[in-house]
């Protein structure tokens, strides 16, 4: 072999080992990556876990609640059904059970009613009594306080008359005595 083509082999291996090395460094820097993103969705995970872990109970318990509304339903939809038939075959044969039942059901509705008005008029009336009743409370009290005010008044009348006679015989008096001193001194 040549010179020349052993040092041509030479750079060629040398360029290689360098490449070789940059490739495995570039590797080595996107498994590191991947692995750095991975982490990253596992703590986003673990975060949307720790969310999703009361909603999905939630979900549960609305899930459930559906069924049980769902079951409810049908049931409901069948007693429709159910009665609708008995309503066409009474319908159809035209012997007025169906008349009766309304009946029934209309007299039943005015009693219950009836009931409930007749029972807000006690409730009314009593509060009416018993306002009444206070009222002619209050208006005895009034008919005695005024009594009493009146005799009150008349006792202050006559008090009022005795100081004016009480007064009036002082002044008398106060007159004569002086009359008397002057009488006396002169």
């Amino acid at each position: 072999m040549n010179r020349d083509s052993v040092e041509e082999l030479k750079r060629k291996r040398e360029a290689s080992s360098v490449s070789d090395t940059s490739m495995n460094e570039a590797k080595k820097n996107e498994k590191s990556d991947k692995q750095k993103k991975k982490k990253a969705k596992q703590k986003q995970n673990d975060n949307k876990c720790g969310r999703n872990e009361s909603e999905t109970e939630d979900d549960i318990d609305v899930a459930l609640e559906m069924k049980r509304l769902n079951k409810k339903l049908e049931k409901l939809g069948e007693s429709i059904n159910v009665l609708n038939k008995k309503l066409e075959n009474s319908i159809m044969k035209g012997d007025g059970s169906v008349r009766t039942e309304i009946r029934e059901l209309f007299t039943e509705m005015k009693d219950d009613l009836l009931k409930s008005v007749t029972h807000k008029i006690d409730v009314i009336e009593s509060h009416l009594f018993e306002n009444d009743q206070a009222v002619e409370k209050l208006k005895t009290e009034i008919k005695t306080l005024k009594e009493e005010l009146n005799i009150q008044k008349d006792i202050n009348n006559t008090i009022t008359l005795e100081m004016k006679h009480i007064d009036l015989n002082r002044k008398k008096y106060e007159n004569e005595s002086e009359q008397y001193s002057r009488a006396n001194n002169i």
